[in-house]
């Protein structure tokens, strides 16, 4: 076993060097001596500079023996790769449930304690995630960076392409149900409409299937 005689003061950490000593306590610190010379941002270590300096050049050095997809680090493919296995390490200790991350299982957390740590700084409504404020944010600005590809009309939530006949969104149910929440929510959806409100990230989705099945085949949502 290799000996460790270099403790941290601040958390009681143990290192075989003082060299590894010192680049730990800089998590401590805050003190980031590795700078990018593309963006300038900067790293605790050299190591964290090596991976953000692929997002620059494209370098994608870890490939998926499954699906051929790469990704800049290690931590992404095994990540990845979890969606091939099925493996989901984190359990929630409330009701059971498994992610493949640790990260999705702190958000999925904040589902029983309420916690909402993303607040706006325009209304302060409050959000368990933070994509979910990003996205909110949105209807403060006016933001639409999605688009549909058919009619160009434009959308606050992520663009999903139209689903295809033979795709596993398409059958007669799935139909059924989006023509019943048309019919609910027409107001959403109709021409010169706002895509936001009750509909949230279903409402590209929903016009996007009005667009092609239904209203094509003279189904009426109104």
């Amino acid at each position: 076993m290799v000996e460790k005689p270099y403790p941290c003061l601040e958390c009681g950490k143990h290192y075989s060097s003082t060299k590894s000593l010192t680049k730990h306590i800089r998590l401590h610190t805050g003190v980031k001596v590795n700078s990018c010379p593309e963006c300038g941002k900067n790293f605790f270590n050299k190591s964290g500079l090596l991976k953000h300096q692929r997002i620059h050049s494209g370098e994608k050095p870890f490939s998926c023996s499954e699906c051929g997809k790469c990704f800049i680090s290690k931590f992404e493919i095994d990540m990845h790769q979890r969606s091939h296995t099925g493996e989901r390490p984190y359990p929630c200790s409330e009701c059971g449930r498994s992610f493949s991350t640790k990260s999705n299982l702190v958000k999925h957390n904040r589902v029983h304690t309420g916690e909402k740590p993303y607040t706006c700084s325009e209304c302060e409504k409050s959000f368990s995630i933070n994509s979910d404020l990003v996205r909110h944010m949105r209807t403060h600005t006016g933001e639409r960076p999605y688009s549909c590809s058919d009619c160009g009309r434009r959308f606050i939530s992520k663009f999903q392409p139209h689903p295809t006949p033979d795709s596993p969104l398409w059958n007669e149910g799935e139909a059924l149900h989006l023509l019943r929440m048309r019919q609910t929510f027409r107001q959403q959806l109709r021409p010169g409409a706002s895509p936001e409100g009750p509909l949230g990230g279903e409402a590209l989705r929903l016009h996007q299937v009005w667009e092609v099945f239904l209203k094509p085949n003279g189904l009426k949502g109104s």
